[in-house]
């Protein structure tokens, strides 16, 4: 099949093959690369969202903080109690 060619076509058309693999892959490169900078921008979006919402306000901060002191003096006091009733158990 090649004596069908001329001498100079069958470079020519390996080098606008190879070509157009280049422009191909560089079209898909480009492609990929943006797909996966807006995969990116929207992660960070949704974390930075998650992170905004789940945030405590003031008074949210303020009942937590008094719900832990209370939590932490009742398990003082409970702890003092069981320490005297095996005081006079001794």
């Amino acid at each position: 099949m090649d004596h069908l060619m001329e001498p100079g076509v069958r470079s020519h058309i390996l080098h606008t093959l190879e070509e157009c693999k280049h422009v191909k892959f560089m079209y898909y490169t480009t492609m990929v690369n943006t797909a996966l900078f807006v995969a990116f921008i929207l992660l960070v979006t949704i974390i930075l969202h998650f992170k905004k919402k789940t945030k405590l306000t003031d008074v949210q901060k303020k009942k937590k903080n008094e719900d832990d002191r209370l939590h932490i003096v009742n398990r003082l006091r409970s702890l003092q109690l069981e320490k005297m009733t095996n005081y006079k158990l001794i």
